[in-house]
């Protein structure tokens, strides 16, 4: 099929929930055919919602998803491996105020612009949203946003995209960038690795940006205002996924305990929703990236805390349980504090278990830590009581 789904002329009413939208190939060379292979929405105002739109091409843009002279709405959504020229994951022409949240891109590809997310002549919002493992060849590994677009990026979290200019974010010709509580780290562009301005204007307020603000690339901006901007590692769980590769469903870019992302954002941005945290609470004051002000966030710090690890979890990946526990024994005495006890579940673990080094490397070891205690012999969910290190061995090697 050339489009998957055809939403032109959808009101605000029409629903799209719980698909898979794969398969589809905008292949003729002339408008808007060569758009939008997954999903065309024209003059619609549709909502797409729960969806997974991956493995669409489009000759020319939006490979998963191409919007035009619409305001739909995309929400818990995963946007994956879709590519076009430009656009690969989604495109927005004309855009009259669509708005994306809680959403995913990843691993999208865009031979020209725009690994992720095109925009043109568009005013449209993206809040709570990862953009992991994106590529363009030119402009733009995440977001390329041009000629009179509009952007607001709200906790947003970019890393490990890549072009040649802009690896996260391009925005070009009279258009404008707001961007607030994001992160960006860990891309890569020969210029403006994480962010690049070109004749537009950019409005930057609490955000943690890969070396500062002052590494923005900008040619003659029409405005230029970059606020509270951060420069630490936000410490990111496993931002390449136990597979090893951005831009795939197990990237884990939540924030680790330790992360000082954790009650960072603007003293003026709602938190309510940080309310169902596996320990501790919110400390009264959002949190930078895709996850805060949602129930996913992280908590604020405890000092003498317990970390969890085990190789089989697949929860969160944040080691405050056993359900969402560590799967590394050096990334959580990397993450640890003074005063803290790492709990290990029985099993084998190696020093190249951690995702920053590479596999096989013989200069791996564990780096212990003075005042943390390393303790093995636990099954998931059994308490410092319940541990056997006879019955439950836990072995380093």
């Amino acid at each position: 099929s050339y489009h998957v789904i055809n939403a032109f002329g959808t009101n605000a009413e029409t629903l799209l929930d719980g698909f898979t939208i794969t398969g589809g190939n905008a292949s003729p060379n002339y408008h808007p055919a060569n758009k939008g292979g997954g999903l065309l929405i024209g003059n619609g105002d549709i909502e797409v919602n729960i969806c997974i739109v991956r493995n669409n091409q489009a000759y020319h843009r939006g490979g998963g998803i191409w919007i035009s002279n619409g305001s739909p709405r995309i929400y818990e959504t995963v946007i994956l491996d879709n590519g076009a020229i430009e656009g690969g994951g989604m495109a927005i022409e004309n855009g009259d105020l669509p708005v994306i949240k809680r959403s995913s891109f990843l691993g999208n590809i865009a031979s020209s612009n725009a690994g992720a997310l095109f925009s043109s002549n568009s005013t449209y919002q993206v809040h709570n949203t990862v953009f992991s493992g994106n590529s363009a060849i030119s402009f733009g590994g995440a977001v390329y946003a041009r000629d009179s677009s509009d952007l607001l990026l709200k906790n947003t979290t970019f890393t490990q995209n890549s072009s040649t200019s802009g690896g996260g974010i391009f925005v070009n010709t009279n258009s404008s960038l707001t961007i607030e509580n994001s992160i960006l780290w860990g891309n890569s562009a020969t210029s403006g690795a994480q962010i690049g301005i070109s004749n537009s204007a950019f409005f930057g307020d609490w955000n943690d940006i890969q070396s500062g603000s002052g590494n923005i690339y900008h040619n003659s901006p029409t405005a230029f205002a970059a606020q509270n901007t951060y420069r630490f590692d936000p410490l990111l769980a496993n931002p390449k996924g136990t597979d090893r590769k951005a831009g795939t469903l197990d990237d884990n870019v939540r924030l680790t305990p330790l992360s000082l992302a954790i009650d960072a954002g603007n003293p003026s941005s709602s938190y309510y929703n940080e309310w169902n945290l596996p320990v501790g609470s919110n400390g009264g004051r959002i949190n930078l990236g895709a996850f805060g002000n949602t129930q996913d966030a992280a908590a604020t710090r405890l000092t003498d805390q317990i970390i969890y690890v085990d190789h089989n979890a697949s929860g969160k990946n944040t080691g405050m349980n056993w359900t969402d526990a560590l799967t590394s024994v050096q990334y959580a005495l990397n993450t640890s504090m003074s005063g803290d006890l790492i709990a290990v579940a029985e099993g084998v673990y190696s020093p190249d278990d951690d995702s920053f080094v590479e596999p096989g490397d013989r200069n791996a070891s564990f780096h212990l830590k003075n005042d943390v205690g390393l303790y093995g012999g636990f099954s998931a969910y059994d308490t410092f009581d319940d541990r056997n290190a006879d019955a439950k061995p836990t072995v380093l090697s």
